[in-house]
């Protein structure tokens, strides 16, 4: 025999808002390990010279400094600057 479920109807609506603002709020840590996602970029020999030599004068790996510069790219877009 097939047990019905009945969805749970018990949460008011003052719960529900507080579940939202709660998700809408939620700050995410910087530090959290690295395995969510991955991405394989192709680079032409012009752009990795670029960012080989960017890698040397600041001292980051070209992991860090891509990641570096999506936050900072990120954080420009936020505060409404134009982006070239």
């Amino acid at each position: 025999m097939v047990k019905r479920r009945e969805p749970n109807t018990s949460g008011s609506k003052k719960e529900i808002s507080r579940f939202v603002e709660q998700a809408d709020s939620a700050s995410y840590d910087p530090r959290a390990p690295r395995n969510f996602k991955s991405i394989a970029i192709p680079f032409n020999e012009h752009e990795f010279n670029r960012l080989e030599y960017a890698c040397e004068k600041t001292g980051r790996s070209k992991n860090s400094l891509i990641r570096f510069l999506i936050l900072q790219c990120a954080q420009k877009i936020e505060n409404g600057e134009q982006m070239v």
